[in-house]
């Protein structure tokens, strides 16, 4: 999934290159986590649209909204840290 960040890159602020990034990587961890496999898909789903929809924004509404989901995956990095991951 690294390449379509790539694309996507060109049009995003960098809060949001980064952001997703981070996304990739952790799809990467939870497919590989048994007791999150089933949300793997969801969760790609969920991260497409959010890029055609924060692509559509200003860079600064993008900086804003994904430093919140940043903050929002910092946190989902630390339960998975806490399941073992």
């Amino acid at each position: 999934m690294s390449m379509p960040s790539a694309t996507f890159a060109a049009d995003m602020s960098q809060a949001c290159t980064d952001y997703y990034a981070a996304v990739d990587k952790y799809i990467e961890q939870i497919a590989s986590h048994d007791a999150m496999k089933g949300q793997v898909d969801m969760i790609k789903s969920q991260y497409a649209e959010s890029k055609t929809m924060i692509e559509s924004m200003p860079k600064e509404s993008q900086d804003a909204a994904c430093n919140a989901a940043n903050d929002a995956m910092k946190q989902a990095e630390e339960m998975m840290k806490s399941m073992g991951n």
